[in-house]
């Protein structure tokens, strides 16, 4: 067997060569897998490779990592063990992330490829840091700005230009259509349920985790 599906920790699927011994292909959602599998093998072998996959659990993957280690060497297995096991985080609320960063529960590492999906205005929160930070709990204020203003607000620029940022505008709230498509762009499933859940948040995080095994939302 020269390649096999294996799935990862975070719920996703990756390709195994045993010709370089290694990973070649990562990330894949199910029907992304199927596809590949089915062009390379046809439609009853392609579905049966990959469920022969989920069937296995993360069996094969520990075997993957083993083999990994042994011809590559650790660097080499911790690096793919540490990219098959990360998961997409996904924010929906800018005083909540600003919370999450005060409170160390996310690094700014974790951030550098992480979505966010906020319900006010680019104009609040990248032009007005000094008109005032809602949060104070056992925080000072001073703290919150400088985290927001040296922290977040590169970090939040950057993420627009990579496309990672969906913006509520003055006029409108964010559509389902633009929320869909924000999504969709960044390889995020969404499923037939999101629209009778829109705008819930409860309801999104759900529809969208049940979807989306790698990714983990913040509110």
């Amino acid at each position: 067997m020269a390649w096999r599906i294996v799935q990862q920790p975070n719920g996703l699927l990756a390709r195994f060569s045993d010709v370089v011994d290694n990973f070649t292909h990562s990330n894949m959602h199910e029907q992304e897998a199927l596809n590949f599998c089915i062009e390379k093998l046809g439609v009853e072998e392609g579905t049966a490779k990959v469920q022969r996959a989920l069937d296995a659990g993360l069996t094969r993957y520990q075997e993957e990592i083993d083999t990994i280690r042994e011809v590559h060497g650790e660097a080499e297995a911790w690096k793919m063990a540490y990219i098959l096991s990360q998961k997409t985080k996904l924010f929906l609320s800018f005083t909540g992330l600003l919370d999450d960063c005060a409170e160390k529960r996310v690094t700014t590492e974790e951030l550098d490829d992480a979505l966010f999906v906020f319900g006010t205005t680019r104009e609040r929160i990248i032009e007005q840091v000094e008109e005032e930070v809602q949060l104070d709990r056992q925080r000072s204020k001073e703290t919150c700005r400088i985290i927001w203003k040296e922290v977040l607000i590169p970090m939040l620029l950057r993420a627009e230009q990579e496309g990672r940022v969906l913006w509520r505008t003055i006029e409108q709230e964010i559509t389902y259509t633009a929320y869909k498509a924000f999504l969709e762009q960044n390889n995020i499933i969404v499923p037939s349920e999101f629209i009778a859940q829109y705008p819930s948040y409860p309801g999104v995080k759900k529809v969208l985790r049940s979807a989306n095994p790698h990714l983990e939302i913040f509110s």
